[in-house]
């Protein structure tokens, strides 16, 4: 069996390891280096969390997740996680932390809900005056991104794998397994998945028409150094609640380039995925002024990076799928992929090899509560 897979980003990656470790032949296309240079999952590190509130599937997707990513780790011979736990913050009734508690305790998730006194005594660090309580999920963490990617294509360098960095496909066949590359070039296959994120829609219309791409930001901190051992104990910091709409990861001890993260979703706006990766004059400061409001001693915080990045997007938050006869397309991941990303590589890989119809995996992709055993087939 043959598996052409376009795209090398977590969901591309991941399918290519859960196929390989069968035994299967796999060509993988990116337009860039592999792993993807500007690949939406190259970061230096991405949240793992259970709060989803109103999209329970995905919920229960995380646990199944963290099963898959246990497997990954044995295979690699090394974990790129980091329990830090979640801390979510909500600053009136049925806002997205508060209902994510509500469907935290329907889930059976432990958690612990602070009082704002609590919440000043143990993260002097954040400046919580706006925070009516927060929700401390002891699960959840930190993935180190980048690491991850770069170790699975260590992984399946000793595998039947075929990569082709520097290749552009212009035309995909669904229905054939046929791929045509820029230079006319045609491949065929049994089947092809295509994970190319915020460029789907170039490939797969159905994709095209049901998300966009959206240029989003994370900006890399140095807290003060007085609040510098309080951030490596912090849990991660959710506040989608806000206008502002935040997460913060923690930096990591010990793991290269794992500085502070903050992203701002309000500060996203639809653009091609070609866009510069170049920041614009002054983006960094703007962001610091929107972060800062959640920082103690905010202006002695010091900016160290800003990456550009495109997501795919779909106006519910769920993700859109294509499948034909013989490939699959995915997109629409809005910027909560790579958590799952263990788990969706091998579900696409159980599609390719039969283990699942096509159906049932598109359901599963939108987060369908009754499809939420579905990885127990892969």
């Amino acid at each position: 069996m043959h598996v052409i897979i376009v795209g090398a980003g977590i969901a591309g990656l991941a399918a290519t390891w859960a196929l390989a470790r069968r035994g299967i032949r796999v060509t993988l296309i990116e337009q860039d280096t592999v792993p993807g240079r500007r690949a939406a999952s190259n970061d230096h590190q991405r949240l793992l969390r259970h709060a989803y509130p109103g999209q329970e599937g995905y919920a229960r997707m995380v646990r199944h997740a963290l099963d898959a990513w246990s497997n990954l780790w044995h295979d690699l011979g090394e974990s790129f996680y980091h329990q830090t736990g979640s801390l979510l913050l909500s600053s009136r009734d049925n806002d997205w932390s508060d209902r994510s508690r509500r469907e935290l305790a329907r889930l059976d998730i432990d958690f612990d809900v602070l009082s704002p006194a609590m919440l000043s005594e143990r993260y002097p660090m954040l400046a919580t005056g706006h925070a009516r309580e927060g929700v401390l999920i002891e699960s959840g963490g930190v993935l180190m991104a980048q690491k991850i990617l770069l170790a699975i294509g260590r992984y399946c360098e000793s595998y039947d794998v075929s990569v082709l960095p520097g290749t552009t496909v212009t035309h995909v066949d669904f229905d054939s397994a046929r791929v045509r590359l820029e230079s006319d070039e045609e491949l065929l296959a049994d089947r092809v998945l295509v994970t190319t994120g915020a460029w789907g829609g170039d490939l797969c219309d159905a994709i095209g028409q049901a998300t966009r791409s959206v240029r989003q930001c994370s900006l890399y901190l140095d807290p003060p150094p007085r609040f510098t051992s309080a951030w490596l104990d912090a849990p991660s910091v959710v506040d989608f609640g806000s206008d502002d709409a935040i997460y913060a990861a923690p930096p990591i001890d010990g793991a290269d380039g794992a500085r502070l993260k903050f992203g701002v979703e309000s500060h996203g706006r639809v653009e091609s995925p070609d866009v510069s990766r170049i920041p614009e004059p002054r983006e960094a400061v703007r962001l610091l002024q929107t972060v800062g409001r959640y920082l103690t001693d905010a202006e002695h915080y010091e900016i160290k990076d800003l990456r550009v990045c495109c997501y795919s997007q779909s106006v519910d938050q769920r993700w859109v799928s294509y499948v034909g006869e013989r490939g699959v397309a995915i997109g629409g991941c809005s910027g909560h992929l790579f958590k799952m990303g263990s788990v969706v590589g091998r579900g696409l890989a159980a599609w390719a090899t039969n283990s699942v119809s096509g159906p049932d995996l598109v359901a599963w992709l939108r987060g369908s509560v009754t499809h939420a055993s579905l990885p127990e087939q892969f």
